[in-house]
């Protein structure tokens, strides 16, 4: 019998210059490499498509060279490098409230910052949905619990089974505020490392979802970075949503075991 030599066909968007795919296969001349182009695409709603994309990686020029001009480039020290609007963003209903296994309220409490609210939605598939977004600019504790109240009573009108609140663990302020306006908030679990591995983990099994209209949140995922590359210090700009997206998906899946 004649023993056929292995190969494998498979496309990938360019990662960062030291990938062992270019240094170890590319540069060397070990595989076949076609680089494909966004004008390359002559199917029917490319152009558009391509256009929306543009769009969204506009203030993320890493992944806009790579994914849009077939560059390998670095990742800007970005944390969340594998956020993909066109694979992360839903259009979220709000009759799935009442059709959803759970939802739960993530809270980054900010008294030099705005304070950052999050509806996140885990479905029965163990996908984690977030479907709202809001940015408190008041510090006073009691006005934000009284926003909160008022956001809570409207997804109960939805048919929202809300579950939990997860706020912040070095707020004691605010969660003082909560609980004597009858809330029952709880400490999130606040290690950076493992939240933020858990939510990649997610977005790369695409079980994290946004829905169309957290604008903010979308653009703090294309931007968070660490200070340095190699470095676990993160960048503390502009991430209030994200804290408080970390604080409810990770507290919830280290209290539960889901998602």
């Amino acid at each position: 019998y004649m023993l056929l030599p292995h190969f494998y066909v498979g496309s990938t968007n360019p990662d960062g210059p030291n990938h062992f795919l270019k240094t170890k296969y590319v540069e060397k001349g070990l595989m076949k490499y076609v680089p494909w182009y966004m004008s390359d695409a002559c199917y029917e709603g490319a152009k558009k498509f391509y256009r929306d994309l543009l769009i969204d990686y506009a203030d993320c020029p890493s992944l806009l060279q790579r994914f849009l001009y077939g560059k390998w480039v670095g990742s800007d020290n970005l944390i969340y490098v594998n956020f993909r609007p066109n694979k992360h963003i839903c259009d979220w209903d709000d009759d799935w409230y009442s059709q959803v296994k759970r939802t739960i309220i993530g809270i980054d409490a900010g008294s030099n910052h705005p304070t950052a609210i999050v509806i996140v939605n885990l479905t029965y598939e163990g996908q984690y949905i977030v479907s709202r977004e809001y940015k408190l600019q008041h510090t006073a504790p009691s006005l934000i619990s009284s926003e909160l109240g008022r956001i809570w009573r409207e997804l109960s009108s939805l048919g929202a089974n809300i579950k939990a609140i997860y706020i912040d663990p070095a707020a004691l302020w605010l969660k003082e505020q909560l609980q004597s306006d009858g809330f029952n908030p709880i400490g999130a679990k606040n290690s950076h490392e493992e939240g933020i591995g858990y939510i990649r983990t997610l977005l790369s099994r695409g079980d994290l979802l946004i829905d169309r209209s957290c604008k903010e949140l979308k653009n703090e995922f294309l931007t968070y970075s660490f200070k340095k590359k190699d470095d676990d210090a993160v960048n503390k700009i502009d991430d209030d949503l994200l804290d408080g997206t970390r604080y409810a998906v990770y507290t919830d899946h280290a209290l539960y075991g889901e998602g």
